[in-house]
């Protein structure tokens, strides 16, 4: 009796792993067409100037592109902890870095669907791994806001517009709504209303305010890498230096405004350039915006990448450890 059923479970399960493999195959695929299709366009707008590059300041550029996504990638890894969503660190910055070339298909909704379900297959349930994006996405346009507001601010349509301090509300709004009280009570609504369990945690409002500044941090660490772009093509006047750091910002802000756009291609580079041409010439400054997209996006594909490799290699290294240390010990290995 016992043989045909586990038989019949067998087959069963089968043509489910087949199918969530198949799922994920496909997924894979549309996110590289996708993403090929973008870096191919944004090679096409390079304006047509003389490129005078000095390599040494693209050194620090793409370092702190690089620190810019580790510390993106650690930081949700580390909000999805504090909800209760416990994965491997290497497990959780696969999730992340793979996840995030799925912005790259139109309307970016598969990237959340994307890290949703990597998640689910590590045990984290759906609710916690949607509440840790919404988390991080009012965090980074929070943090974003906050970096990019001289940049706006500094923007000669509404440079000396008295409206032009309202930029600083929406930090202020996006804060306010992460604190624990109106967070848990809309959360606990809206999962109510979906049949599903409430959250077992929300983060402390203090914890909130650490990661906003952790993500301001970043930002202005990725202000540093367009400085140095910037400053690879052009001199740049010590008095713009403020608007240079801000640009990215910017950029950022508005391709998360213009959420249906795939990864925000046109408009983040659009809102860079706009705030760079204050500082230097507008061919230069498209050149710049340009130019990051493109280091981003090799960046972005080199920790996707690394990080799958990467935790591939940790289950071998750590078996290759624990044979080790059984010889060293005289335990006999079995």
């Amino acid at each position: 009796m016992s043989g045909p059923s586990l038989q019949g479970g067998s087959s069963l399960e089968t043509p489910k792993s087949l199918l969530r493999h198949a799922f994920w195959v496909f997924v894979a695929v549309v996110v590289v067409v996708f993403l090929v299709l973008a870096v191919v366009g944004e090679v096409g707008h390079l304006p047509k100037i003389d490129w005078s590059f000095d390599l040494w300041w693209l050194v620090p550029a793409f370092v702190a592109l690089v620190i810019f996504q580790g510390i993106h990638a650690e930081t949700w890894r580390r909000i999805l902890h504090r909800l209760h969503g416990d994965i491997p660190a290497r497990k959780g910055w696969v999730i992340w870095n793979v996840s995030l070339l799925a912005r790259y298909v139109p309307t970016q909704v598969m990237l959340a669907v994307t890290r949703v379900g990597m998640a689910e297959r590590e045990g984290v349930p759906k609710r916690v791994t949607i509440s840790s994006i919404v988390y991080e996405v009012a965090l980074v346009t929070a943090a974003s806001i906050v970096v990019a507001a001289w940049g706006i601010m500094s923007l000669p349509d509404i440079k000396n517009s008295p409206w032009r301090f309202a930029i600083l509300l929406v930090p202020v709004v996006a804060l306010a709504c992460l604190h624990p009280r109106p967070f848990s009570r809309v959360s606990t609504y809206l999962l109510h209303r979906f049949k599903a369990e409430k959250l077992e945690r929300t983060l402390a409002f203090r914890t909130v305010l650490l990661f906003a500044g952790v993500y301001v941090v970043s930002f202005l660490v990725t202000g540093i890498g367009v400085l140095c772009i910037a400053r690879s093509l052009h001199s740049i006047d010590p008095a713009d230096i403020p608007v240079v750091l801000s640009a990215w910002s910017v950029g950022y802000a508005g391709a998360l405004v213009a959420f249906f756009v795939p990864g925000g291609l046109g408009v983040r580079e659009g809102a860079m350039a706009a705030v760079l041409a204050i500082a230097l010439p507008t061919g230069v400054a498209i050149a710049v915006a340009v130019v990051t997209r493109l280091a981003q996006t090799a960046v972005e594909l080199l920790y996707a990448g690394a990080s799958v490799l990467y935790a591939r290699r940790m289950p071998e290294l750590a078996e290759r450890n624990a044979d080790v240390s059984a010889k060293e010990s005289g335990v006999p290995i079995s």
